[in-house]
């Protein structure tokens, strides 16, 4: 079946994180720069390699338990990856994969996993990857790499499209049921989203360059930088003080006095700006409010609304009527 020759059970414990993140905008990943590695991927796609294309195993990890403990990826959404350079270890339920240069691989909903990591086999290289997330309407785009332990992240995109949404539910129910065949219509699939993601619009939608400071303005340690980084890269998820406070290695009330001393604001605070300038950049598309919500980190529009009203002085309708640019 296509990819599994790569996947090898070692065992169902979800292995320890052993990277920070890093905020690292790179001028080389833009979006003209993600489009060429889309059109890449449809050129391997239709070589019809099944070493190309890596699908995640029947599940094999059971403890739900140890999701929170070891911070690993869990998604209610479709997400693609591209390995642009060197090779990535990826564990997904219970199974470790090995995933090189040129190779695409699918998470479907619901799969805990985490990129990125060190087998107890095979050292980890340097590797970068593009990673699509698909939503209703539009697919946010990323890149990243692993360097040594930090793990730097670019700039999110996000790919205007209507048609992201039944290529992305094709092929999680195409892994769901593991029919005859089910690889051969995730590369259709895969091919498809990607044509048209190239002919998509695209908005950055965060404000990483804006964030990025010099190690002498946070201060000998980079307490504030790497906080900053924290929530930079992970302002789309649900967040807690302790995972914050954790990601930076010290306790929730030393987290919050030493931030409130470096910036005159609660780690909370910050990441409300940071989420409401992230909605503003994709509510200047035609993506519904309710999924912008969603994208920004809010479980609840409503409360979406509340807050970006306060922030802004203004509904999220209004903000987008007045700046949503005119239809030709």
């Amino acid at each position: 079946m296509m990819g599994e020759r790569k996947s090898v059970t070692v065992w169902t414990t979800a292995p320890e994180r052993r990277f920070s993140d890093v905020v690292s905008p790179n001028a080389a990943w833009d979006a003209d720069r993600i489009r060429q590695v889309l059109h890449g991927g449809l050129s391997a796609l239709s070589e019809d390699n099944p070493a190309d294309l890596l699908l995640p195993p029947v599940k094999s990890f059971a403890p739900k338990r140890a999701m929170a403990a070891k911070d690993l990826h869990y998604h209610r959404y479709v997400e693609v990856g591209i390995i642009t350079r060197g090779e990535m270890t990826i564990w997904w339920d219970g199974v470790w994969s090995l995933c090189p240069a040129g190779s695409i691989f699918v998470i479907p909903p619901g799969t805990r996993y985490m990129p990125h990591v060190q087998d107890p086999t095979h050292m980890c290289p340097p590797h970068s990857v593009v990673w699509l997330a698909l939503h209703r309407g539009s697919a946010i785009v990323h890149t990243c790499s692993l360097e040594g332990k930090e793990h730097r992240l670019s700039e999110y995109y996000c790919f205007i499209e209507p048609q992201v949404m039944g290529q992305a539910r094709s092929m999680a129910q195409e892994l769901a049921d593991r029919a005859p065949g089910y690889d051969i219509v995730i590369r259709g699939s895969l091919l498809c989203l990607f044509t048209w993601l190239l002919r998509a619009p695209v908005h950055s939608i965060s404000r990483q360059s804006d964030g990025i400071r010099d190690q002498t303005d946070v201060g000998q340690d980079g307490f504030r930088e790497r906080v900053e980084s924290y929530l930079l890269s992970h302002y789309h998820r649900p967040l807690t003080l302790a995972q914050i406070a954790l990601s930076v290695g010290c306790s929730p009330a030393y987290l919050c006095r030493r931030f409130r001393e470096l910036t005159d604001q609660t780690p909370f605070q910050y990441l409300r700006t940071i989420r409401i300038d992230a909605a503003k950049r994709l509510l200047l598309s035609e993506v519904p409010i309710g999924r912008v919500a969603e994208m920004v980190g809010f479980d609840d529009p409503l409360y979406f609304s509340k807050v970006f009203s306060g922030q802004t002085g203004e509904s999220p309708q209004s903000f987008r009527r007045k700046n949503l640019p005119a239809k030709r």
